[in-house]
């Protein structure tokens, strides 16, 4: 019987391997090293951060919040490496997504929740 942990491990592994996990990876030290990338990248991160939660809180933005937000998705737009950076995420998402769902269907099957 194969150890169920030993099977997530080589997971891991193997993910670190697909093509979109290195072009993350990659774009992930661009941004590093881009000081004006970078800066936009955080910028990104808190203001995506303050919006997670107000949303967790249950408040609604403020049309100045939603105008904010909409600049800095254009800002960041412009950017070419964050640009790549976002559709490579993507691509990636799609991965961890079908491996979730694989992962768990047996749970799923448990509870009656077929697709």
């Amino acid at each position: 019987m194969a150890n169920i942990y030993d099977t997530a491990n080589q997971l891991d592994r193997e993910l670190r391997q697909t093509a979109e996990y290195q072009k993350v990876a990659e774009l992930m030290a661009e941004v590093a090293v881009d000081a004006e990338t970078k800066a936009l990248y955080d910028e990104f991160l808190a203001l995506q951060q303050e919006l997670q939660d107000k949303f967790t809180r249950g408040e609604q933005l403020s049309e100045e919040e939603q105008t904010a937000a909409q600049a800095q998705y254009v800002k960041l737009q412009e950017n070419a490496i964050l640009k790549q950076l976002f559709a490579s995420e993507q691509a990636l998402q799609v991965i961890v997504n079908d491996l979730q769902q694989i992962i768990l269907k047996p749970i799923q099957e448990l509870y009656g929740k077929q697709d």
